[in-house]
């Protein structure tokens, strides 16, 4: 079945019977007759060809020859697509599939309902090379697709659809009940030629559209479960910044945008030199972490003009940002100044020890510290100051020791003070 290309390639018959490379058998591709192919690299094949139908049909593909004319190439691409969506389709039949066996086999060995399927999103997920939560919007997709949207899976088998529009289209009409998704299903991808040149925003306009038409009820249910979804994340970014993300409902989303904006153009224009998406990230912050004063329900901005400005070439933080900060230090630290023995632990406000210097690679370095703390000066900030210190038998302790070991008497002295 596999032993020759599929016709219909567009590829002269000569360049299919006599392959420019063969696969060897540490699996990898070597040119055997490259008079008319450019140099390439040989590339591992993966799975060895033998394992099964799929896997001699990628060996095939590694095959096939690149010293054809560039609009045959053109046409090999088009082609690889249109299989790229056929392989989604099958791939999408075949989770549904493992998904109806596995709870079957789950329900004879006498699982109780509400726990058949466990597990059956983390094995397509690791199938797939994906995460355990891919895995589940793969297996929800693979049951809509197969049991309530066959011409959309239809669409996706000859290529017509790709599998992100196919999930798309999926995705609009999760608010629908079975009958009105596969009205809209008919509506759009019963005739082939309607998804002929669509994109992905005119896709998911045509599938709001038809659902709307259908059930706006539904549409206006989905719509005021999303506005309860609002929420705000942060996740890493390189070089000791973050991204911090705001889900939510579009008209407060544009609200912000604009109100971020409109101080970014204004601070430009008196001459501020800092770049438009600085002044916006630093009045976000400002904003957001600075005492507000309620007057007349309208709040404070006074000093939206004068944060964020640079200092010294770094970018001022936000002033009234609440902190606090705890110290544990010897007495000769805390009342001799000793410049020998620096504080061993820093504690923040959620009581996690916060590692300085080299005690700990995978944290902000000390020197970073210090600069957040110490760039803005001037700025009003509220917070609180907590220092214990520890006063040991023997000068060779350390404050940690004492408490671990507990055999070395210790007197703490606590000292709090809010500034």
């Amino acid at each position: 079945m596999f032993d020759t290309p599929a016709s219909g390639s567009g590829e002269p018959a000569d360049n299919q019977a006599s392959p420019a490379a063969a696969v060897t058998p540490a699996g990898t591709v070597t040119p055997v007759a490259a008079a008319a192919s450019p140099a390439v690299p040989d590339v591992p094949v993966a799975p060895a060809a033998g394992l099964s139908p799929i896997a001699d049909f990628a060996v095939l593909l590694a095959e096939l020859p690149l010293g054809i004319p560039d609009a045959q190439l053109v046409d090999r691409v088009r082609e690889l697509e249109d299989l790229k969506a056929a392989a989604a389709a099958t791939q999408a039949r075949a989770t549904a599939a493992f998904d109806t066996s596995q709870r079957a086999a789950q329900a004879d060995a006498g699982t109780a309902k509400e726990k058949q399927g466990e597990g059956l999103a983390s094995q397509i997920a690791l199938a797939r090379r994906d995460s355990p939560a891919r895995g589940s919007r793969h297996l929800g997709l693979a049951h809509a697709l197969t049991r309530e949207m066959p011409h959309t899976l239809a669409a996706l088998t000859t290529g017509v659809l790709s599998e992100w529009r196919a999930t798309l289209l999926v995705r609009e009409t999760a608010c629908l009940d079975t009958g009105n998704r596969a009205r809209v299903d008919e509506t759009l991808a019963a005739d082939p030629t309607n998804l002929e040149g669509l994109g992905d925003k005119r896709l998911i306009a045509a599938a709001k559209k038809e659902a709307y038409r259908l059930d706006p009820h539904s549409v206006i249910r989905r719509a005021a479960k999303a506005a309860s979804e609002r929420t705000v994340t942060t996740r890493p970014a390189p070089d000791t910044m973050t991204y911090v993300t705001g889900l939510l409902p579009v008209a407060d989303g544009v609200a912000v945008q604009a109100a971020l904006e409109r101080a970014a153009d204004q601070l430009r224009a008196t001459g501020d030199e800092r770049g438009r998406g600085q002044i916006m990230a630093d009045t976000l912050v400002h904003r957001v972490t600075a005492p507000t004063h309620q007057q007349d329900g309208k709040q404070d901005r006074t000093q939206d003009s004068n944060q964020g400005r640079k200092q010294d070439g770094k970018p001022a933080v936000a002033g009234g940002a609440d902190i606090e900060i705890q110290l544990v230090m010897t007495d000769r630290a805390l009342l001799a100044g000793d410049s020998h023995r620096p504080p061993r632990h820093t504690r923040t406000s959620t009581g996690a020890p916060a590692h300085h210097g080299n005690h700990h690679p995978h944290r902000t370095p000390l020197p970073i510290h210090r600069t957040t703390t110490t760039r803005n000066k001037h700025a009003t900030t509220s917070g609180r100051f907590r220092r214990a210190s520890t006063t040991s038998g023997t000068a060779e302790h350390s404050p940690d020791s004492i408490i671990r070991d507990g055999k070395t008497s210790a007197t703490t002295h606590r000292t709090e003070r809010n500034y």
